[in-house]
């Protein structure tokens, strides 16, 4: 039968802080195939693939318990063999999960609604702090809840902020430890895109079909742009900020109506009403 043996880096993971790194060697004059299988403790697989030696990151350690390790041989007699070991993922502080705002999302009111969940694997009660200002590595304290139970979700509404981007984070203590979350950000944007049509007049007549319109835009957080002609019953998008110069305009009245939007939802518009003249 094949030779075969599978190690681990740490047999005890710190759940959010440490990976393990799985090896396995193996060896057979006649060796066919080989492979490793990793279970969650939940029982599904994490991983199952001829890979032998790799590395389990944080992201995907994301279940407290066992984790099975099994490690396969045949070879092409039909030989077998296999070799097994686990390592266990445990948690000392609690644990934080950020559930809303996501990272670097955009609020067009000037507030936010904060949410979290805690965990404390030792069935704590968990005392946590939220920290929130305009500086990358936040510190101002903006909200404090005491005595939390080992499994809950808060929340907090950060009310009165200006036009900015804010950055936040949460710690939580219980006997076990202290626990810092990673920092997200979201931007407060509750002003409307700046535009206007600038050529031709309002209310104008022209002889040429091939009338360019010309316009100005601007935002800090400008996303998208498009314009619409009488019966509205298509929108049509453009880049913003160049104009519209490859239409060609049925002779009639037209009224069309240029908008804008930003990240944050915010929408303005400016309208202009002209007629081609028909042919004399």
């Amino acid at each position: 039968s094949p030779n075969i043996f599978v190690n681990v880096s740490n047999t005890s993971v710190v759940y959010g802080q440490d990976s393990v790194t799985i090896n396995t060697t193996v060896y057979d004059l006649h060796l066919d195939s080989s492979w490793v299988a990793v279970t969650w403790p939940n029982g599904t697989i994490l991983q199952n693939s001829s890979t032998l030696n790799f590395t389990l990151q944080t992201g995907v350690l994301d279940q407290l318990g066992v984790y099975d390790v099994s490690s396969f041989a045949i070879d092409d007699r039909g030989f077998t063999n296999t070799s097994e070991i686990s390592f266990e993922v445990i948690a000392t502080a609690p644990i934080i999960t950020l559930n809303s705002p996501v990272d670097n999302s955009f609020s067009s009111v000037n507030s936010s609604l904060i949410n979290y969940s805690i965990y404390s694997p030792g069935g704590n009660d968990s005392n946590c702090t939220i920290y929130g200002e305009t500086v990358f590595i936040p510190t101002a304290v903006i909200n404090q809840t005491y005595d939390n139970p080992d499994l809950s979700t808060l929340t907090y509404l950060w009310e009165d902020i200006s036009d900015d981007v804010y950055y936040w984070r949460v710690s939580c203590v219980d006997p076990q430890g202290t626990t810092y979350s990673d920092i997200r950000s979201f931007t407060v944007d509750t002003i409307n895109p700046n535009i206007s049509i600038v050529s031709p007049e309002n209310n104008s007549r022209s002889s040429s079909t091939g009338l360019d319109i010309e316009y100005v835009v601007s935002d800090t957080n400008l996303q998208s742009c498009w314009y619409s002609d009488t019966p509205y019953s298509t929108n049509t998008t453009i880049v913003c900020g160049t104009n519209i110069t490859s239409v060609t305009w049925s002779r009639q009245r037209h009224d069309v109506i240029i908008w804008a939007n930003d990240s944050a939802g915010n929408l303005n518009s400016s309208r202009i009403v002209f007629t081609i003249n028909p042919i004399d």
